[in-house]
């Protein structure tokens, strides 16, 4: 049988103002959900993993928001501000001119630099751009620097 997106996920069309019916909504769910288990297999390994504690707690905190509740969220690390405009403006005028391709997983030696002045002047530490690494965030980098430095069978102590 061979797979045919156009039929797999092909919606109801509707006339104005007319309503969707709910058998052929569920019609087509359980139509999807065949075609994905058909050619949609998960490994083994992942579905064994437990959801992630820190994406639970955010999504407690986020219901319990969402209801009034005055919540001080301690899971992602998902900042409480906005973008500030200055890197807003950064971003918009890289990608302008062409700053949209993967970088070395460093970093640009031109953020790394960056990075640096910053610990020098606002933390009072000193060190070389070579030896700064960013990430996407610090479980990441944390999973990247425990994944270099660690064999089977060492001992990591927490």
């Amino acid at each position: 049988m061979s797979f045919r997106p156009e039929r797999v996920g092909r919606a109801v069309a509707l006339r104005g103002g007319e309503r969707s019916r709910p058998r052929e909504q569920k019609r087509l769910a359980a139509r999807r959900s065949r075609a994905s288990e058909r050619f949609l297999k998960i490994s083994e390994r992942i579905s064994r993993a437990p959801e992630s504690g820190t994406v639970k707690l955010s999504q407690i905190a986020r219901d319990l928001k969402a209801t009034g509740r005055e919540v001080f969220e301690l899971g992602e690390g998902e900042p409480d501000f906005d973008t500030p405009p200055h890197v807003v403006e950064a971003a918009h005028k890289a990608a302008l001119q062409g700053q949209t391709r993967y970088t070395s997983v460093a970093g640009t030696p031109e953020l790394r630099a960056a990075a640096a002045e910053k610990l020098r002047s606002e933390n009072s530490l000193h060190c070389d751009p070579a030896s700064v690494v960013v990430g996407t965030g610090a479980k990441q980098l944390i999973f990247n620097a425990l994944l270099a430095t660690l064999d089977p069978g060492d001992e990591v102590v927490i």
